[in-house]
């Protein structure tokens, strides 16, 4: 692989690689450290790259092992999962939602927050299947080479990081319609009834 073959990718995916990592790890401070790591074994690397796969699958097969090496590591400080801060953000400027309300927007980002907070719970592996198919758009073939294990693998992957994923959200959500017949979730709590 060219060098500027190289750069262009890293351009066109260093945003999205780093936005992965951030919820990977749950640090967004420490994602740009591991978004330059990820650049640097990459450039290492640029000469073992076959192109039996795309050039941004190969990148976040390196960006995943960089988070990888990052949550084993032994000096990694506990930090809270997935900051608010990394969270994909909802805005209620009428010019690219004129048909959502304030309201409305307010409740979804709420449940994008407790839901994406709850992915942080997965076991790393899950979370990684889960955050690249689900909320990165990867298929299952590219997910396969990102993690470096067969599609059937990765399907399999998938479908227990969505399995307990439910069953995390089923423990610590309530789910239900407001007065508005919008579908809500809050959190649980002893002496608080689920929403009906």
């Amino acid at each position: 692989m060219e060098d500027g073959e190289l750069s262009v990718a890293i351009r066109e995916n260093g945003g999205r690689i780093r936005a992965y990592i951030a919820r990977m790890i749950g640090a967004d401070d420490e994602a740009d450290d591991l978004l330059q790591e990820t650049f640097a074994r990459a450039l290492a690397a640029k000469d073992s790259f076959q192109g039996e796969s795309k050039i941004s699958t190969w990148l976040y097969s390196i960006a995943t092992h960089a988070c990888l090496d990052y949550l084993k590591s032994a000096r990694r400080r506990r930090v809270d999962l997935v900051p608010p801060e990394t969270l994909i953000r909802v805005t209620a400027d009428e010019e690219e939602s004129p048909h959502l309300s304030a309201a409305l927007l307010i409740d979804q980002a709420r449940m994008g927050e407790c839901v994406r907070g709850l992915i942080g719970e997965l076991p790393p592996d899950q979370r990684m299947a889960l955050l690249l198919h689900d909320i990165e758009g990867m298929n299952l073939a590219g997910l396969a080479d990102a993690v470096g294990c067969s599609a059937a693998a990765a399907k399999v992957r998938v479908h227990r990081a969505r399995k307990r994923l439910r069953a995390v959200l089923e423990e610590n959500c309530a789910f239900g319609c407001d007065d508005r017949g919008v579908f809500v979730c809050e959190p649980k709590s002893p002496d608080k009834k689920p929403l009906a």
